[in-house]
C-alpha cells in the first residue's frame, strides 16, 4: 500500500511538472511568435497605435546593423510619434538632449504649449552620409546602399507623373487643417514646375483607424492602373511627437524668412516577411531627395527612416512616405514644407 501511494504521489508530481513545462514554453513560443505576427500585421497599422508601440530612440535604439548607425549614444533622441513602434530597451527622453532652434521665439508662440526643437539630418546629432542622416531600424546593413547612385525615372511632363495620398487623411495640425491641404499644396508646386500631379483625397482612416493601409494601397493600384505614367508615389502624413512626460515638440526651421516644418522620409522594406524587392531603390531615392533638401534648404530634412514594414512603399521604385511636420506644427508651416519638399524632388529627378 505505500508503495502503490508513493507511486501516486509521483504520479501527481511528474503530472504538475510536466503542466508547469507545458505552460513555460507555450509562453515563450508566444512571446517570440507572438511578437513577429504582430510585427507584420503593424505594416497595415503604421501610426494607429498612440498610446502604446509609439516610442522610438533614434541612433541607439530599434535594430541598428553592421557600420551604419544614426547617432552616438551620447546623443540619445527619444522619439514618441504617433508613427513608430517601440524599441524594447527605450530610455526616457531628456528634454535636454533635444536641440532647440535658434530663433525669435516671438515668431512661434502661435502655439506656446509645444517646444521647437530641431530634428534636422545635419543638426549634428546624427553621423552625417554625404549631406544627410539616417535612421536604420532594420537588421538589414545598408552601408553599401549609402553613397551609390540609384537609378533617375524617366521624365514625363505630358501625362500624369505623380501620385500624392494620405492613408491617415485625417491628421491634422495645430489650430486647423489636416494633410489634405499639405497635399494640396504639394501637388500645386509639381504641376507649377511642370509635373501632372494626381491628388488622392480619398478618407482611409475615418470609419476606423486600424487597416488604413489595406485601404489606401487598393487606391493606389487603381490610379497606378488608370495612369501608367505615374512614376512617383508620396504618401503625405503628419508626425506626432510627445514624451512620456507629455511635452510636445514642434520640428521647425527657417527658410527664406519664414517658418517651415522639417520633413522625415520613411522607406519600408521587405524584412517582415512582405513583398518588397525594390526597396533599396526606394531607399537610395530618398537619401537622394533628403541631400537636395539640405542642399538647397538647410534643416528642413530630418534624418531618413529605414523601417522593417512596409508601408506600401512597394508599388514603384520611387515610392517614399513623407512625415510633414507634426502635429504641433501649423497648417502654414507644413505647407510651407510641402513646397519646398517639392522643389527639393524636382531638383532630384532634373
Amino acid at each position: 500500500m505505500p508503495s502503490i501511494r508513493l507511486r501516486k504521489i509521483k504520479s501527481i508530481i511528474k503530472g504538475i511538472f510536466c503542466v508547469l513545462l507545458s505552460v513555460t514554453i507555450s509562453v515563450g513560443v508566444f512571446s517570440i511568435f507572438g511578437r513577429q505576427i504582430a510585427s507584420s500585421a503593424y505594416d497595415y497599422t503604421f501610426g494607429e497605435v498612440k498610446v502604446d508601440m509609439t516610442d522610438l530612440r533614434y541612433g541607439a535604439g530599434g535594430k541598428i546593423s553592421g557600420s551604419v548607425v544614426a547617432a552616438d549614444r551620447e546623443n540619445i533622441i527619444e522619439y514618441a510619434g504617433n508613427a513608430l513602434s517601440a524599441s524594447e530597451d527605450d530610455e526616457q527622453l531628456q528634454a535636454s538632449q533635444l536641440g532647440n532652434v535658434t530663433m525669435d521665439q516671438a515668431e512661434v508662440t502661435d502655439n506656446p504649449d509645444a517646444i521647437v526643437v530641431n530634428l534636422s539630418a545635419l543638426s549634428g546629432k546624427y553621423k552625417n552620409y554625404g549631406g544627410t542622416s539616417i535612421i536604420n531600424n532594420t537588421d538589414y546593413d545598408v552601408t553599401d546602399l549609402l553613397y551609390a547612385d540609384y537609378t533617375p525615372p524617366e521624365l514625363n511632363k505630358e501625362e500624369p507623373y505623380i501620385l500624392i495620398y494620405h492613408t491617415h487623411t485625417s491628421e491634422e495640425y495645430y489650430g486647423s487643417g489636416s494633410v489634405v491641404d499639405v497635399g494640396n499644396a504639394m501637388a500645386q508646386e509639381f504641376e507649377r514646375l511642370g509635373y501632372k500631379t494626381i491628388h488622392l483625397t480619398e478618407v482611409y482612416d475615418r470609419e476606423q483607424f486600424s487597416g488604413a493601409y489595406s485601404r489606401s494601397i487598393k487606391g493606389v493600384e487603381q490610379m497606378l492602373e488608370k495612369y501608367p505614367s505615374i512614376k512617383l508615389c508620396f504618401d503625405v502624413h503628419r508626425d506626432a511627437i510627445t514624451t512620456q512626460s507629455g511635452d510636445t515638440y514642434r520640428p521647425l526651421t527657417q527658410i527664406d524668412g519664414k517658418n517651415v516644418a522639417q520633413v522625415m522620409l520613411v522607406c519600408g522594406t521587405d524584412e517582415k516577411g512582405l513583398l518588397h524587392p525594390n526597396w533599396r531603390e526606394n531607399f537610395k531615392f530618398a537619401l537622394d531627395i533628403s541631400r537636395t533638401m539640405g542642399k538647397n534648404y538647410g534643416a528642413l530634412s530630418r534624418p531618413v527612416n529605414l523601417r522593417g514594414d512596409r508601408f506600401n512603399t512597394h508599388v514603384t521604385d520611387y515610392t517614399v512616405l513623407m512625415e510633414v511636420g507634426s502635429a504641433a506644427n501649423t497648417l502654414e508651416e507644413a505647407k510651407n514644407a510641402a513646397i519646398y519638399t517639392a522643389r527639393a524632388v524636382v531638383d532630384t529627378i532634373e
